[in-house]
């Protein structure tokens, strides 16, 4: 059985190596601690028709015009379909030529706690409608694509990198994703739709919202296994068949770009177990970081999160082992993670 590492510092030390069997794809002897087992050796199939089920979602995205993302920055309006949009907030940059990023975050008000102070731009996109509660906008949507829930989020997430791209101030031919909790699944979604647009993916503290084993067993981060619980029995197994098409580990296997996996050892929002059943369904660059001490928080509230984008950006742009940096002692990293 492969084991994932409680603490893996290889997002600062080295480049993202090829996936191998020694390690788990890891590149790095893992540092002392606890270790999780792997539950995901027996995903479910993924649906026949999923590409084409992609296929046609992303044809209900609006055509996006130049000039949306210019000025100062501030509140903008990401426009989705004819009948939906969402909040955003943005910070042009000072460098054109840097990578922007698309943060995809879980609060209703986009902005950031802590905003950037790196030299790229940043736009930061609230992927969930937050005027229902949780079970509706999860469920809804589902019988009829586009009108709400998971097809929005994910198609939000697709339309967020084709707005920054239409910046006129911006030189970077590609943008990186950055999801949180459920918006990681988003940037992995939106990263495996259109990898010609991206550059890199840092799934942050993942709930991955939805996995069914091939024998049938349900794995959901808890808020959403409530959820899909509370179901009507005549209900569930066509939800589930529905959900089937917006289960992370389908969208992570067709993952091509770079991908970090970030998770917290003291997550009980989004366990160790949900990032490691995504990681192992990666085949592209990859690398993971699991901070024993950290809860469930923003990325933005990490004190140094610009410092991993750089080393991440500088991994996707470079040799597949290339080391990055100079190293730093595994303490001083997780202190820097976890900071307020």
């Amino acid at each position: 059985m492969r084991l994932f590492p409680v603490l893996t510092i290889a997002l600062l030390l080295t480049g993202l190596a090829a996936p191998s069997v020694a390690d788990g794809g890891l590149g790095i002897v893992p540092v002392a601690g606890e270790a999780i087992p792997n539950d995901s050796a027996s995903p479910a199939a993924c649906p026949a028709d999923f590409g084409a089920f992609w296929q046609r979602a992303l044809s209900q995205c609006q055509p996006l015009q130049p000039g949306a993302l210019t000025g100062t920055g501030g509140d903008v309006i990401v426009p989705v379909t004819d009948t939906l949009s969402m909040r955003a907030w943005w910070q042009p940059g000072t460098d054109p030529a840097a990578t922007p990023v698309v943060h995809l975050v879980e609060r209703a008000n986009p902005e950031p706690a802590r905003r950037p102070v790196d030299r790229r731009a940043h736009l930061y996109v609230s992927w969930r409608s937050y005027d229902c509660d949780l079970a509706t906008w999860y469920l809804q949507g589902l019988a009829h694509p586009g009108d709400g829930g998971l097809m929005a989020s994910v198609l939000a997430a697709c339309q967020a990198v084709d707005l920054v791209r239409t910046s006129p101030e911006l030189t970077a031919p590609l943008v990186a994703l950055v999801g949180d909790g459920y918006g990681a699944v988003m940037a992995l979604a939106a990263a495996a739709l259109a990898p010609e647009r991206v550059s890199f993916v840092i799934v942050h503290q993942p709930r991955p919202a939805f996995h069914r084993m091939a024998d049938g067993t349900l794995t959901a981060c808890p808020a959403i296994a409530r959820i899909l619980s509370a179901l009507p029995a005549t209900d569930a197994n066509p939800t589930c068949a529905a959900l089937s098409y917006y289960d992370a580990v389908n969208f992570a296997a067709r993952a091509t770009r770079p991908t970090f996996v970030i998770a917290g050892g003291r997550d009980r929002d989004a366990p160790v177990s949900e990032a490691r059943m995504l990681y192992d369904r990666l085949t592209c660059k990859r690398n993971s970081l699991v901070v024993p001490t950290m809860r469930h928080h923003p990325s933005d509230s990490m004190s140094n999160f610009a410092q991993l984008l750089a080393r991440a950006d500088a991994i996707a742009q470079g040799p597949t082992a290339a080391p990055i940096g100079t190293p730093v002692r595994p303490e001083a990293l997780v202190r820097d993670l976890t900071s307020p």
